[in-house]
């Protein structure tokens, strides 16, 4: 198990402290609309599988640096900024340099979306693992093609979510969720992720 994936089960434990909360009031406090305890959870499920492969591509490149992972050509065109590179020239200690480099990697990647298939599929292409969802796809029984598909659906309504309310443009009014949706997403994302996990 690596430390990524022992991240992304911390940060699973958190979103179920949030899903107790949300048990303990729907039995509590039957006349009140506590959907949107869903949505949040929702939304950060999804997160915890965006952070989980950006602190896998991170780990992975910063091994190509210490030297335990062999680059490759990905790897080698990623862009580091001047400022960054100057200090990496001027600095011998390993360990500054380390962090350095690490910083700066977390800088850059944190502007991308690792959550979408296609986006996951290139992110780990940077640590030289490739074809991930046909790889998924055997470890789970399952057909890349509808992972892959179900994936997009999961990142879709959670942009829906995060960016329009989820509100559905034609009745205006939110889309319905409940909480077998999410107790089915979250299985979905942890068996991915434990999937994606044995690949490294």
């Amino acid at each position: 198990m690596t430390n990524s994936l022992k991240q992304f089960h911390k940060n699973i434990d958190s979103i179920n402290i949030i899903d107790g909360i949300y048990i303990y009031f729907d039995k509590q406090v039957k006349a009140v609309d506590l959907s949107e305890i869903i949505r949040a959870q929702y939304v950060l499920l999804v997160s915890a599988f965006d952070y989980y492969i950006h602190d896998l591509v991170r780990d992975g490149m910063l091994k190509v640096f210490d030297g335990a992972k062999a680059p490759n050509n990905n790897y080698n065109k990623f862009s580091v900024s001047l400022k960054t590179l100057n200090l990496l020239l001027s600095n011998d200690d390993p360990n500054i340099r380390r962090q350095l480099l690490d910083n700066e990697i977390r800088n850059v990647i944190s502007k991308c979306s690792y959550q979408a298939p296609s986006n996951v599929e290139r992110a780990l292409i940077l640590i030289d693992i490739k074809s991930i969802w046909s790889f998924v796809a055997k470890e789970l029984h399952l057909d890349k093609e509808d992972i892959v598909k179900e994936l997009g659906l999961i990142v879709n309504r959670r942009n829906k979510i995060a960016h329009e309310a989820d509100i559905d443009p034609i009745s205006n009014e939110k889309t319905p969720i409940d909480r077998d949706t999410l107790i089915y997403v979250k299985t979905f994302i942890t068996k991915i992720v434990e999937a994606i996990d044995k690949k490294i």
